[in-house]
């Protein structure tokens, strides 16, 4: 396994879902990450969202990769509501 493979495992860990895009700060490649997709270290969990492969599941997960799709959205109403276990 290369430096910059290790660096990308890394960051998944630390982030839990990483995109293509954040590969850019640690000066990996795509490529870099389809071979850790191959080694079967990182899945893909929906297009363009990774996670280790050994990640797992919370009841908060949907909205993680909700955030991470979409970032500059914003978690408001129900959903925040329900992460913080406000209300009934």
């Amino acid at each position: 396994m290369t430096e910059k493979q290790e660096r990308v495992l890394a960051l998944a860990k630390a982030q839990g879902i990483i995109r293509p895009s954040d590969l850019k700060q640690l000066g990996a490649t795509n490529s870099q990450l389809r071979g850790l997709v191959a080694a079967g270290a990182i899945t893909r969990a929906a297009r363009g969202l990774y996670r280790l492969s050994d990640h797992e599941f919370t009841e908060s997960h949907s909205l993680v990769e909700a955030v991470r799709r979409q970032s500059k959205g914003v978690v408001c109403l129900l959903s925040a509501l329900s992460f913080h276990d406000v209300g009934t």
